[in-house]
């Protein structure tokens, strides 16, 4: 998407960068609002005071994901999700970018069609924070300077080397192929601020100061997603049901699924 036209308090279209608008009644977001607000033809669409909030937010920790291609019936297939954590006290504890780093990471075989005993790929996660690339903030996809390059080929082998760790022979017998992707290429190819991988960061002692209802002051847009109300695999959906009830009428959806649930039971 390339712009957001209106006119008062109404969106009119959506254009994107391939030359296409589109019109419709409502418009939904689930994007990043602080992406969503960078897309307003007219910025003060909504208001300066909701504009600043949403920039002062903080934000989750991003990641740096390996992506590896397996060698053929050399890693077995997990049928769930692993987790190594080296420093559990400080799993989500992140100061600098000179702070050690992995403290730990997830990591996964994901399934193909017909799935044998073995995997043919695995992605590994490791949380970080966006000030490990900050100082490569400007670049983009397909021009990072160097630097950059060298630094993520340091993070592959700090996980290929913790994998080694745990599966002797790992990095010989079974890597066949690596890709990596950094807070960076979150933030790029998702339009997500600072590569969050969960939208606002949500404070347990203020829970108010990152809550986002999904009305907004322009009468034909509504937000969904992780940054509204809770993020995760409850929080989404349930996020998606209020926003959906704004123009389907309150619990028009709950009733749906409590009748469709009662019918299965009987």
């Amino acid at each position: 998407m390339e712009k957001i036209c209106s006119e008062g308090k109404l969106i009119t279209s959506v254009h994107t960068r391939k030359g296409r608008s589109f019109s419709a009644d409502w418009y939904i977001s689930a994007i990043h609002p602080c992406t969503l607000l960078k897309l307003f033809e007219d910025p003060s669409l909504l208001p300066k005071a909701f504009r600043n909030r949403m920039d002062s937010l903080p934000n989750t920790y991003s990641a740096f994901t390996l992506n590896i291609k397996l060698k053929a019936e050399s890693f077995r297939y997990i049928n769930h999700s692993c987790y190594y954590m080296g420093r559990y006290d400080r799993m989500w504890n992140f100061d600098k970018p000179g702070d050690e780093w992995p403290l730990g990471f997830l990591y996964m075989t994901p399934p193909d069609i017909d799935q044998g005993e073995y995997a043919s790929k695995i992605i590994i996660t490791a949380p970080m924070p966006w000030e490990f690339v900050k100082e490569w903030e400007n670049s983009t996809l397909g021009h990072r300077p160097e630097a950059y390059v060298r630094w993520k080929e340091e993070c592959a082998e700090k996980l290929l080397a913790l994998m080694e760790k745990m599966f002797p022979g790992f990095r010989e017998n079974c890597v066949e192929q690596i890709n990596t992707a950094s807070p960076l290429t979150i933030r790029d190819w998702y339009g997500v601020k600072e590569g969050s991988m969960c939208g606002f960061a949500k404070d347990c002692n203020n829970m108010a100061a990152s809550q986002l209802p999904v009305v907004t002051k322009v009468r034909n847009l509504l937000l969904t997603g992780q940054n509204n109300n809770v993020h995760g695999f409850c929080g989404v959906p349930l996020t998606a049901i209020n926003t959906s009830e704004v123009i389907l009428g309150l619990n028009y959806v709950l009733d749906k699924i409590n009748q469709s649930t009662h019918n299965e039971q009987i």
